[in-house]
């Protein structure tokens, strides 16, 4: 009976450092993965700003100012916003209020036929566009990894290591929908 008793304590030692191991290597590989999904990011907070200066630049255009001047203050006013923000909900807040604004613009800019044969403005769409395909790119890859990070929150045991560890679903997601044609 006491060697049973022993065998037993041993067994469940054992078990319970098993269980401690495997509970710090999914916390460690949750941290990882909500790392990754934080510098992939990072990545598209740099597109969006790139993207931001080049809408900006658009918006400082000389006859732009006068033509169309709400659509340039909310350019101008969302470029604030979004350089002044930090997590990803607010910056994609920002960034849908400049893709609303760059629409308004770009159908006023579409009438204006001396802009549109300005071959610094169609320098100006093509570099756009550049931009657009890397911040699609960023934003894919961001989604992508935020999938993967809340997929594993909802698998077992990882979500009972993510709820005791403080871990939880990250739904700042990039939706987009082309509120903007930028290559007319």
């Amino acid at each position: 009976m006491k060697t049973a008793l022993t065998v037993l304590l041993v067994l469940l030692m054992l078990g319970g450092l098993e269980a401690g191991n495997r509970y710090l290597t999914i916390r460690a590989d949750l941290r990882a993965q909500r790392d990754q999904a934080m510098e992939e990011w990072s990545h598209v907070g740099e597109a969006l700003e790139h993207r931001a200066t080049l809408v900006s630049d658009l918006a400082s255009h000389r006859g732009l100012a006068a033509t169309a001047p709400a659509p340039v203050h909310d350019i101008s006013d969302a470029r604030k916003v979004l350089a002044s923000q930090s997590g990803p909900q607010e910056k994609l807040t920002a960034n849908e209020r400049l893709s609303s604004a760059l629409s308004q613009l770009m159908t006023i800019a579409s009438s204006d036929h001396r802009l549109q044969s300005d071959p610094a403005f169609s320098q100006w769409k093509d570099e756009l566009a550049k931009c657009e395909n890397e911040v699609a790119l960023a934003r894919s890859r961001y989604n992508r990894m935020l999938e993967k990070y809340n997929a594993r929150l909802q698998e077992f045991p990882d979500s009972l290591v993510a709820s005791m560890a403080g871990f939880h679903r990250d739904d700042a997601y990039f939706h987009t929908t082309e509120a903007a044609d930028t290559k007319r």
